[in-house]
């Protein structure tokens, strides 16, 4: 009998690694980033990548930012699309209207189109945009 159980239990092991539970398999997992990928004078890319969120094909990648850890309160919010055949995706998006020499806090998110949320929240980072030439 506790062949069978031990058994069993393998059985539910491999069927959890290849089936995971709807949370994980929506990839509400950042699995690289975020990181500044460009930054100016007066603008920055962001980028990170999830496990493929699922849901629908139009995403937004959303970046919190502000110049004091404590305040975060501007937003930039840019269109993303899923490809249904990648086990990742990469979120990008654009912060316009930064001051030269000037350091940033930020933290990133992920929403479907209908608003859904990704359940991926980072970490609070921060850069400095370069001064002008």
């Amino acid at each position: 009998m506790p062949r069978v159980f031990f058994a069993l239990g393998i059985l539910i092991a491999a069927a959890v690694q290849l089936f995971p539970p709807e949370a994980e398999a929506a990839g509400n997992v950042i699995v690289d980033g975020p990181t500044v990928e460009r930054a100016t004078a007066t603008s920055a890319i962001i980028g990170w990548t999830t496990r493929n969120p699922g849901g629908t094909d139009l995403h937004y990648a959303i970046a919190h930012y502000g110049t004091s850890s404590q305040d975060v309160a501007e937003i930039a919010k840019s269109p993303n699309r899923r490809n249904r055949n990648h086990a990742a995706m990469t979120f990008r998006v654009l912060l316009q209207g930064l001051k030269p020499g000037t350091t940033y806090y930020y933290w990133v998110e992920s929403v479907q189109a209908n608003g859904n949320t990704d359940g991926v929240r980072s970490r609070t980072s921060q850069f400095t945009t370069p001064h002008s030439p």
